[in-house]
C-alpha cells in the first residue's frame, strides 16, 4: 500500500514550489547595465606627407539580459591634421592603372581620400584643419548561440550599425553614412586561456566625395566595396584581479587601389572592485588604411 505524505511534508510543499518559481524567475530575468568611458589618443599619416592626429573621449552603454548583450556607444573626438575621415578608413595608393582624370585623387591632394578628393591637384599644399564634435554612433546586438559551459564551443551571434551622428558637413568626424554589419566570435576557453575566432561582413555606406575644406564634390559618391573582415584573439588571465587581450584583425580594402586595414592590439584589464574596471590598451597599424599607433584608457562600471 502507498504511504501517504505527512502533513509536514505537505505544508512544505507549496513554499518549495514558490521558491522554484522565485528561482526561475529571477533567473529568466536576470540583467546587468555597465556603463564605461575613458580618452584615447591616435595618430597616423594615412599616406600624406603629415600625421593627423585623434583624441576621443568615448562613452559607451551595455545591458545584458539572459543570452543578449545589447551595446550603445559613441564618443567626443577632436581632429586635427589634413586626413579626412574616408582618408583614413581606406588611404588611396598609387596605381599606374588609375586613369591620369583619377590621379589627382593621389598624394597630397585636398581630396576625400578613397577615392574622396579630387577638390586640388596633386602636389597642392593642404593647410591641417582642426575640428571637434560628436563621433559616429556604434548599435550592436549579440546572442550566446553556444555556452562553452554546455558545449565544445562558446559561440556568439549578432549585428552592428555604424549611425552619423555629426553633420556630414564634418567630413573630419565621419563620413556621414551609415554601415551595417553582421558578426559571429568562435570561442573555447582553456583553463587560464581563452583563445577566439571572430568573422563578419559589412554594408558600406557610399560617402559623398569632399575636398580638404569638407565641401561636396559635385554629386560624386565614394563606391566603397563591402568587406569581409576577420580577427583571431587570446585572452589571459594574469592574476585572480588582472587580464590580457592580445588581438589582430584585418578587413578587405575598401577599393581596389586602397590598403586593407590591419592592426594588432593588447589590452590590460584590472578589476579594482566586484564593479568597477580600469583597463589600458595600445595598438599599431601595418597599412595606410590603419593608425600608426593608438593608446588609451578605459573606466568601466557595472550596476
Amino acid at each position: 500500500m502507498p504511504q501517504r505524505p505527512d502533513a509536514r511534508s505537505l505544508s512544505t510543499l507549496p513554499a518549495r514550489l514558490a521558491l522554484a518559481s522565485a528561482l526561475a524567475c529571477s533567473s529568466s530575468a536576470w540583467s546587468q547595465v555597465s556603463v564605461s568611458t575613458g580618452l584615447e589618443y591616435r595618430s597616423g599619416d594615412y599616406g600624406r606627407s603629415s600625421s593627423t592626429e585623434e583624441i576621443r573621449a568615448p562613452l559607451g552603454l551595455r545591458y545584458a539580459t539572459g543570452a543578449w548583450v545589447l551595446r550603445a556607444a559613441t564618443d567626443f573626438s577632436n581632429v586635427n591634421g589634413v586626413a579626412n575621415a574616408v582618408e583614413r578608413e581606406a588611404r588611396r595608393t598609387e596605381d599606374p592603372q588609375l586613369s591620369p582624370a583619377d590621379d589627382d585623387d593621389d598624394d597630397d591632394d585636398g581630396g576625400g581620400g578613397g577615392g574622396g578628393g579630387g577638390g586640388a591637384s596633386s602636389g597642392t599644399p593642404v593647410t591641417a584643419r582642426s575640428a571637434s564634435g560628436l563621433g559616429d554612433g556604434q548599435l550592436s546586438a549579440f546572442y550566446k548561440a553556444l555556452d562553452p559551459a554546455a558545449s565544445l564551443f562558446g559561440l556568439d551571434a549578432g549585428v552592428r550599425a555604424k549611425v552619423p551622428l555629426s553633420s556630414r558637413d564634418e567630413c573630419f568626424i565621419t563620413n556621414g553614412e551609415m554601415d551595417y554589419s553582421v558578426e559571429a566570435r568562435l570561442y573555447h576557453p582553456v583553463g587560464k586561456l581563452e583563445p577566439s575566432l571572430t568573422l563578419g561582413w559589412t554594408k558600406r555606406g557610399d560617402p559623398v566625395r569632399r575636398d580638404s575644406q569638407c565641401q561636396a564634390v559635385g554629386s560624386q559618391r565614394v563606391d566603397f566595396r563591402d568587406p569581409f573582415y576577420f580577427g583571431v584573439g587570446l585572452g589571459v588571465e594574469l592574476a585572480r584581479l588582472v587580464t590580457l587581450d592580445l588581438d589582430y584583425l584585418y578587413r578587405e580594402r575598401l577599393l581596389p587601389q586602397s590598403q586593407p586595414l590591419s592592426q594588432a592590439r593588447a589590452t590590460l584589464q584590472f578589476r579594482i572592485t566586484d564593479s568597477l574596471r580600469l583597463g589600458a590598451y595600445s595598438a599599431i597599424g601595418f597599412t595606410d588604411a590603419t593608425p600608426a599607433w593608438v593608446l588609451g584608457t578605459s573606466l568601466g562600471y557595472r550596476f
